[in-house]
């Protein structure tokens, strides 16, 4: 018998509660049947994406530079689509 993760759990069962199709808003907001489903990245990813080194990152979070990012608990993460976008803003010399 094999032991689940609570979360996994947790997951399923409101997947399971929640009906299949993901409204009008869930599709535009990043969600599916109430999850969010945006890659989020930290440092390592951000900096073997870009090329930028983690501590370059690093200095521009600190001196509200580079791409937004948000701490969730003692985490930094950036969602892909803002290193994106951040990268695109740059070649259109918006950056």
């Amino acid at each position: 018998m094999t032991t689940q993760n609570p979360v996994e759990l947790l997951l399923k069962s409101r997947i399971k509660s929640r009906d299949k199709t993901a409204t009008k808003w869930e599709k535009h907001s990043g969600k599916v049947n109430g999850l969010m489903t945006e890659v989020l990245w930290d440092y390592p990813e951000v900096s073997q994406y870009t090329g930028i080194p983690v501590a370059t990152l690093r200095w521009w979070r600190a001196n509200g530079l580079g791409p937004k990012s948000a701490r969730l608990g003692r985490r930094v993460k950036f969602r892909k689509s803002d290193v994106e976008a951040w990268i695109s803003a740059a070649f259109e010399g918006n950056a």
